[in-house]
């Protein structure tokens, strides 16, 4: 019999392990739809957007792409209007772009704007570099058009909680010595009978 609640206990603790998995991947899946982005969270790798950002950060991206200029008839809207209603790119703006021959996004700001009636096409340079982003390109670009390139910009961040993701990706038995820790944990912690 007490092998039996053993067992039953190990398989629940499993279970809600999994169960806290799986909502964490819901959760992290309908921010994507919602703010219509791949990857709403992204880490900065590099210190190319210094002192905006350092590396380590956690940032926050949308990529609703809605026009909330008519609705305010002019006026600058706000931040967190561009939250609620998604905004069109402006100069300023800092993106999260990726192109086709690098498998890294980069994070950088927007500093020259082409639009058109059906397009938005622009230059970015990292705040702590000298000169813009037409050098990353490949050799026909000349710019970048943000239903192509932009994964999202940039409506927030959290100072250095993503350099738990660098160190788990600089040293990968880091992450092993991690998953046995929590499995273990799970398996071994007691559940308190009612």
């Amino acid at each position: 019999m007490k092998t039996k609640m053993n067992f039953r206990q190990v398989l629940s603790q499993v279970l809600n392990l999994l169960l806290v998995l799986s909502s964490a991947y819901m959760g992290y899946k309908a921010l994507s739809f919602m703010t219509d982005c791949e990857s709403p969270v992204v880490v900065v790798l590099s210190e190319s957007m210094e002192p905006s950002f350092r590396r380590g950060d956690l940032l926050f991206l949308d990529n609703r792409k809605p026009s909330i200029e008519k609705k305010l008839e002019g006026s600058e809207p706000s931040l967190w209007e561009k939250i609620w209603h998604g905004s069109p790119l402006g100069i300023g703006d800092i993106v999260v772009y990726s192109l086709p021959h690098r498998p890294i996004p980069i994070v950088h700001r927007v500093v020259k704007l082409y639009e058109s009636e059906n397009e938005t096409k622009f230059i970015t340079k990292g705040d702590n570099n000298r000169i813009d982003d037409v050098g990353l390109f490949p050799r026909p670009m000349t710019y970048l058009d943000r239903e192509k390139h932009v994964i999202g910009v940039v409506r927030g961040y959290f100072p250095y909680l993503g350099m738990i993701t660098i160190w788990l990706t600089d040293y990968p038995i880091l992450k092993y010595v991690l998953l046995g820790a929590l499995g273990l944990l799970t398996l071994f912690q007691k559940e308190e009978s009612s």
